[in-house]
């Protein structure tokens, strides 16, 4: 019940000898709670209360176990906010990257869907065609990124209390921005390859 590293001892003594024993007593109550996360902030403001009343025990309850746990909530906060912002980078780099590969062999792919207008291929059908070579390509890197995501959380189980906490969040939004270069990429494609009339 001490503070590592504090100089009292504990000394343990019959209940006679505890009778005979002169000094101030002072009592110690010990809270148990079935759900820490819930309870913490209202174990914090008792904590204040205590500090308010005996400020000698700064030092004791600066190491106490509702201050640990705020610190560990506001370093996994910021490595929260870290890895989101970094997740959208490399969303936004992956994303420009396919889409200048997929542009950059357009002027290629060109003369192969000039060929297929001259056989009488529809442009309904050459569009559709593109949607699809074009939709193969961008799901690929896109679902072997979430199953990335997906194993690569576990790594953090020590440093985040539940790492896939509101996991859908970031799908939701990777999806949208994911699907407007998508749409682009293929509004861009079609206009260098299939000629319009």
């Amino acid at each position: 019940m001490l503070i590592n590293g504090s100089e009292k001892a504990i000394r343990l003594v019959s209940p006679t000898k505890w009778q005979r024993l002169q000094g101030k007593r002072r009592f110690i109550t010990l809270l148990n709670v079935k759900d820490f996360d819930y309870a913490y902030p209202i174990l914090l403001r008792i904590q204040k209360l205590q500090l308010h009343e005996n400020p000698k025990y700064s030092a004791i309850y600066d190491k106490s176990k509702p201050n640990n746990y705020q610190l560990l909530i506001n370093l996994a906060s910021g490595f929260e906010f870290m890895g989101f912002f970094l997740g959208i980078a490399f969303l936004t780099m992956l994303a420009w990257t396919l889409m200048f590969k997929i542009l950059n062999g357009a002027s290629k792919d060109k003369a192969r869907y000039q060929i297929l207008n001259k056989i009488g291929i529809r442009k309904q059908l050459l569009k559709q065609s593109i949607n699809y070579e074009i939709r193969t390509l961008f799901l690929l890197p896109a679902s072997l990124g979430i199953i990335d995501v997906l194993f690569g959380l576990q790594l953090f189980r020590s440093l985040l209390p539940d790492p896939y906490h509101n996991i859908w969040l970031p799908f939701i939004i990777f999806g949208i921005l994911y699907l407007l270069y998508y749409l682009l990429t293929v509004k861009l494609y079609k206009k260098v390859v299939v000629e319009y009339k």
